[in-house]
């Protein structure tokens, strides 16, 4: 029981997205300075603005954020922020609640201001000869789904629609590079598409793709329904994954 002390009592009220008993049961693993917080019947605490914000461990955050987007309906992200901080506190919680909601909602993926990381698929024209056609691209934000790789490249045969997942930390030209050359064991297609990240328009790319004699297609900003068929191929893995994940969360690689 928490005893009467002001500042317990309003924990024990302020507490909607978490347990009290769950939070003392874990340890924040982020060595933060002691200094600045201080402990309640076995609760970290911070004040702010005469506000005490319950510390949330780092093997808590995850929840607190999935609570808080289920709870509220899917909320953007200053609304979360709006919802969360006055209650809640670690390190960079703003930032990581807007990443959370970045990538959290799959209806995001569709939305024109997310095309950039998310349009894997346009403007190359139809073929039934396998590995002709290939498409790569990202989906980001696994670290949230007590994954130790951030992002998921996929690379998409046009013909059949076969798909090749690879997680990885970065997202930078070596890796694709990596992905790549797995695919290419198989066959080396005749062209390539993907979007205009940085890591596709190097002059590295660029050699890589000259070795192997794949002609690369960049999407166009301006077309971005071009190829419908494996826009929805694109949307259903992404939502595949995401049950997977919320049905073993403890279990992602």
């Amino acid at each position: 029981m928490l005893s009467r002390h002001p500042t317990a009592q309003y924990i024990q009220h302020s507490v909607h997205l978490l347990e009290l008993d769950e939070i003392k049961t874990h340890k924040n693993l982020d060595n933060l300075d002691n200094s600045k917080y201080k402990k309640i019947n076995d609760v970290l605490v911070l004040k702010k603005k005469n506000l005490f914000k319950i510390v949330v461990p780092f093997s808590l955050r995850r929840k607190v954020l999935q609570n808080a987007h289920e709870q509220f309906r899917h909320p953007g992200t200053q609304k979360m922020i709006n919802l969360i901080t006055p209650q809640y506190y670690w390190p960079h919680i703003n930032q990581d609640i807007s990443v959370f909601v970045k990538y959290r909602d799959v209806g995001q993926l569709n939305k024109k201001k997310r095309q950039k990381r998310f349009d894997l698929l346009q403007t190359v024209p139809p073929t039934d000869r396998p590995i002709e056609y290939l498409s790569i691209g990202t989906v980001g934000g696994f670290n949230y789904y007590n994954s130790t790789k951030k992002y998921l490249h996929l690379v998409i045969d046009h013909a059949t629609r076969y798909v090749w997942a690879f997680p990885f930390k970065s997202e930078t030209t070596e890796t694709y590079a990596n992905c790549l050359k797995e695919v290419f064991q198989i066959q080396v297609p005749t062209k390539l598409l993907s979007d205009r990240n940085d890591a596709f328009i190097s002059c590295k790319f660029k050699r890589f793709l000259r070795n192997y004699n794949v002609k690369h297609l960049l999407t166009s900003s301006h077309h971005p329904q071009t190829n419908g068929k494996c826009e929805r191929l694109n949307q259903s893995i992404v939502t595949k994954l995401k049950c997977k994940v919320n049905s073993s969360p403890t279990k992602t690689p």
